[in-house]
């Protein structure tokens, strides 16, 4: 259950598509993207990200960070995008993920 007490976190994660995931497109290798989540620590927040990743079909390379947002200066404060991220993780209690930025080798 998530309380008010609990943290918002954001994550930068690396991926890969999984079979039949939405970046399973024969060309792309790999993405990044920022999601965000409301849990009481770290470690219950990148197992929940970890949840929705394979519910998405994609597979975790790595966390690059995991931090809560009231913890860190954000690059872009006024980021319209990352400000509904958050709003929509606040308001459904789900796993938020920003835009994907994916390449191709």
């Amino acid at each position: 259950m998530i309380s008010s007490s609990d943290d918002m976190f954001c994550l930068l994660l690396e991926l890969r598509p999984g079979k039949g995931s939405l970046l399973d497109d024969g060309e792309t290798k790999g993405a990044a993207v920022r999601c965000y989540v409301r849990e009481f620590d770290v470690e219950t927040a990148i197992v929940r990200v970890k949840e929705a990743l394979k519910e998405q079909r994609l597979e975790l390379v790595a966390v690059r960070w995991c931090v809560a947002i009231d913890e860190f200066d954000w690059e872009f404060p006024d980021d319209e995008d990352a400000q509904a991220c958050i709003t929509e993780a606040e308001t459904e209690g789900s796993v938020v993920f920003s835009e994907f930025h994916a390449w191709i080798e």
